[in-house]
């Protein structure tokens, strides 16, 4: 035991490379370069032609602080007291990030907040306040429109891409509008009558306004789209595996004869 602990000892004795803290002198450096730079930018008066709305979700204070420090220190320093890149942007504010009934907010109430202005129940896209989780007739009525609706009746065109499904709470809540963000591709307990005025998220996007009008979609979850009955070619060629798609009661959403979609748009289904 001895012996392991002077290697161990030994080890940061010859590895360890502690970091150099600033002088009083680079703080000083630090603040007039900072003081300068907010002097220096300029207001902006001109309407933006296009916007982009780069949302990393669950990305707060603490997973900012984190990758922070791992980028200085990987570089070399203490860490903390870097930047990452956004952080130097000329405008930088915070959000309080809360659900309408939750301290603590999911992706779904956040995705309506940010997309929306408006916030909402946990586990709810696209629905006010008066919306309650996994309640479907509180859905009738209570629907708010989102940034990328409100671009699209400027007459731009629209697109989502996302690391994850695009039937997801956060991708969703541009366009859908349901009180469970779980309700991807089927409406649990819902009868044909109730599906005809609370529709899965998947049959939103293709069938509904706005998503049947977006003009690029990038991001995963093709499953969804696609019938238990059918086989899921892509993925199989891609990994070799076959993986079980989830539509029960509709026929495979991807077949776009027949929309309002010209020219086509352009999608891609990065994985299952």
């Amino acid at each position: 035991m001895k012996a392991n602990l002077s290697l161990i000892v030994l080890f940061f004795i010859l590895f360890f490379n502690p970091c150099q803290s600033e002088s009083p002198n680079e703080w000083i450096k630090i603040a007039n370069a900072e003081l300068e730079r907010a002097l220096k930018t300029e207001r902006i008066i001109q309407r933006p032609k296009n916007v982009v709305f780069f949302l990393g979700d669950g990305m707060g204070i603490a997973t900012s602080t984190g990758a922070r420090i791992y980028k200085g220190q990987i570089n070399g320093r203490n860490g903390e007291e870097g930047s990452l890149t956004f952080e130097k942007f000329p405008h930088v504010g915070l959000s309080k990030t809360y659900n309408d009934d939750a301290q603590v907010p999911d992706s779904a109430g956040s995705a309506t907040a940010f997309f929306s202005g408006q916030k909402a129940a946990l586990g709810v896209i696209g629905l006010n306040s008066n919306a309650r989780y996994g309640n479907c007739s509180s859905a009738q009525g209570n629907h708010i429109t989102s940034i990328l609706e409100w671009a699209q009746k400027a007459g731009k065109a629209t697109g989502i891409v996302t690391t994850t499904r695009i039937t997801h709470a956060t991708p969703a809540g541009t366009y859908a509008h349901t009180p469970d963000r779980d309700w991807e591709t089927y409406v649990n307990g819902s009868d044909d009558a109730d599906r005809a005025g609370c529709k899965d998220i998947a049959r939103q996007l293709v069938e509904d306004l706005p998503g049947r009008d977006i003009r690029v979609i990038f991001g995963g979850g093709e499953l969804h789209f696609l019938p238990t009955n059918e086989t899921d070619s892509w993925s199989k060629n891609l990994t070799g595996t076959t993986y079980a798609n989830y539509r029960v009661h509709h026929k495979q959403l991807l077949n776009f004869e027949g929309l309002r979609w010209k020219p086509p748009p352009l999608y891609w289904f990065q994985c299952p």
